[in-house]
């Protein structure tokens, strides 16, 4: 009921609403007027030389809408390319969703293939626009697109996909945190030293992308793993050390646990016959993102 309400009733309000002023229409107002005027002139350079029609759609929110249905409604309504040719390609740029869509005309797609495009947003339009420099990520993804489209064989450069450094260093933190709590400064340790081998591994790898970003997210997953590993060991060790130390020391048994496994543990002998507890929080976190040719920053 909503999609219907939204292609009766929103959409075309918003294709009168949006009617295009050039081949570069920055109705969020992002770039300054030299911005502006300097992607312009590229643009009827581009259209003078090949006849290619390449146009950016720059606006302030979506309005809810679906970003591939409505390029595809802007790029017909539009007529963006020439008729023979369908020779068109519309850059939409959603800001407040933070949405980018490339939408290719039929003429084109032998050169601008989905994988083409969605690389064109990945490596080169979301590294500038997390940066908040939108100028740049135009001016370099028009560029690109110009040249492939005169057959030019063009290395898009992978950019590594991987979670923030603030992000890691939070996840980490906590990964530590946890494992002192089962543990104690034996946990932390291991914990630490565990995290340390794969940021290391990693940074010697970095020169090849792929195991990079595979080293990035074992030394994520796999601390959050070892967590439970942890937890599942120190009901064993724990359960049988209170044991030997009953023995030998009697009510006086907690003054004798070793240094390496004091932290903020507690023995109880109410949980897991006499084991060592603990309590554990639960962790989230997770990205989202687009096929083909469409992406968010």
């Amino acid at each position: 009921m909503r999609k219907l309400f939204y292609l009766l009733f929103i959409l075309p309000v918003l294709l009168i609403s949006l009617k295009p002023i050039g081949y570069l229409n920055d109705f969020a107002e992002i770039l300054t007027q030299k911005e502006k005027d300097e992607i312009e002139n590229k643009l009827k350079e581009i259209e003078r030389e090949t006849t290619n029609e390449i146009c950016i759609l720059i606006i302030n929110s979506l309005e809810g809408q679906n970003i591939e249905e409505f390029a595809n409604k802007i790029f017909n309504n539009w007529g963006i390319g020439k008729k023979e040719k369908d020779n068109g390609v519309l850059i939409v740029v959603a800001m407040k969703e933070r949405a980018i869509r490339i939408e290719v005309g039929y003429g084109l797609e032998k050169y601008l293939s989905d994988a083409v495009c969605g690389r064109i947003i990945r490596n080169i339009i979301v590294p500038n626009f997390r940066k908040n420099n939108y100028y740049n990520g135009i001016k370099e993804s028009i560029e690109i697109i110009y040249k492939i489209t005169k057959g030019e064989n063009v290395n898009i450069k992978e950019v590594p996909n991987i979670p923030p450094r603030f992000f890691r260093v939070y996840w980490y933190f906590f990964c530590i945190l946890f494992a002192f709590g089962i543990l104690g400064i034996l946990g932390l340790i291991l914990e630490s030293l565990l995290i340390l081998s794969f940021n290391i591994i990693s940074l010697l790898n970095k020169g090849n992308n792929y195991l990079y970003q595979i080293f990035i997210i074992l030394s994520m997953i796999i601390p959050f793993i070892f967590l439970f590993i942890l937890n599942l060991t120190s009901i064993f060790i724990f359960g049988r050390l209170k044991r030997r130390l009953k023995k030998y020391y009697g009510k006086k048994w907690k003054n004798h646990i070793p240094f390496y496994l004091r932290g903020t543990q507690s023995f109880s002998s109410t949980t897991m016959g006499g084991s060592f507890s603990s309590g554990f929080g639960g962790f989230g976190g997770g990205a989202s993102g687009g096929a083909g040719a469409s992406g968010r920053w």
